[in-house]
């Protein structure tokens, strides 16, 4: 990992970060002169996306949370506002998927599940919430899935997961709106996957145009299909 060091760029701290999605929201705001923050479970699983950034010349920081745990989501926030800056732009990008059908889940595994695929979202938000509201501005774009209205049946806890994530999304957008922070989430209704409609640089250009819209534009939802 690199040293952290206090960043005069804005701040683009992306939360679930891997090869797919993770990279390429990396690189597209990276490419809007934003200094990275990338943050997964395990360290180790950072290295490749720091090392491909860094030599695209995009200023990078990684650091692990467990991001179900709300306790380490608070303690990660204030690392990254002491070692790096403060949050303009967070993108919640964490999931669970387990292949389990509904009649099949247990107690224990909805609620770790949940814990990361919205439990997360709402301790991040609250994390940058007081430095957003302090300058009137921000930005929290999440990832959400068409499982939140088409369920899954082999992957319920990911598809209720989506539902409430979707919900939360769009009552933070009209909670937060008249505080001059945008939210909104990505519904992306298909399996990203490279060179097709649904590939990862594609879907990451999305994030981008919702984060630049105007004020009195700013959409609560973008449909990817």
């Amino acid at each position: 990992m690199q040293t952290p060091i206090m960043s005069t760029l804005p701040i683009c701290t992306i939360l679930g970060a891997g090869p797919g999605m993770g990279l390429a929201l990396a690189q597209q705001f990276g490419a809007l002169g934003y200094q990275l923050v990338l943050v997964a479970r395990r360290a180790e699983n950072l290295k490749s996306l720091e090392a491909e950034l860094l030599r695209a010349g995009i200023p990078v920081t990684t650091m692990s949370a467990d991001l179900g745990d709300d306790k380490q989501v608070a303690s990660l926030f204030n690392v990254i506002k002491e070692q790096v800056g403060a949050t303009e732009v967070l993108i919640y990008n964490a999931s669970a998927y387990r292949a389990v059908t509904a009649t099949q889940v247990t107690m224990a595994d909805l609620k770790a599940d949940l814990a990361l695929s919205v439990g997360g979202a709402i301790a991040a938000t609250q994390a940058v919430l007081p430095d957003m509201t302090t300058h009137g501005k921000g930005t929290i774009l999440i990832t959400g899935g068409g499982s939140a209205i088409i369920p899954m049946p082999g992957a319920a806890t990911l598809s209720m997961g989506k539902a409430a994530l979707r919900n939360l999304a769009l009552q933070l957008h009209t909670e937060l709106l008249p505080k001059g922070i945008h939210v909104a989430t990505v519904t992306i209704c298909g399996w990203i996957k490279p060179d097709t409609h649904f590939a990862p640089t594609k879907i990451a250009k999305v994030y981008a145009e919702l984060h630049q819209q105007p004020v009195g534009a700013w959409q609560a939802e973008y449909m990817y299909q």
